[in-house]
């Protein structure tokens, strides 16, 4: 009669955040928005658009920034088959930008 043997895997990886690994001190947030140029985005939510243009002509007429810049992309943000052209693409968008927001509304 042949032995059979068993062999359990117990399919877990060692948690990440038991690496004691220095935190990355994020970098010091401005006073103000006074004089910068932002750009604002909207997210995947069909309100998103119209709140984020609304929100770019707001910051432009009511505060100092120089610019407030209103970019509605053609596709979605979380779109998963972009998920590997979002970075690039928003390494484009950031150029010569301060601020980049992205946002829905509810």
């Amino acid at each position: 009669m042949a032995t059979k043997t068993l062999s359990v895997v117990v399919p877990v990886a060692d948690y990440q955040d038991l690496v004691q690994t220095p935190a990355a001190t994020p970098p010091k947030r401005p006073a103000s928005i006074k004089g910068k140029t932002v750009i604002c985005l909207p997210n995947w939510k069909a309100i998103s658009p119209p709140f984020m243009e609304a929100f770019a002509k707001r910051l432009n007429s009511d505060t100092g920034v120089k610019n407030a810049i209103f970019h509605n992309p053609d596709w979605q943000f979380t779109h998963p088959e972009r998920v590997a052209k979002i970075g690039p693409e928003i390494d484009q968008l950031s150029r010569g930008i301060d601020l980049m927001t992205s946002g829905v509304a509810d």
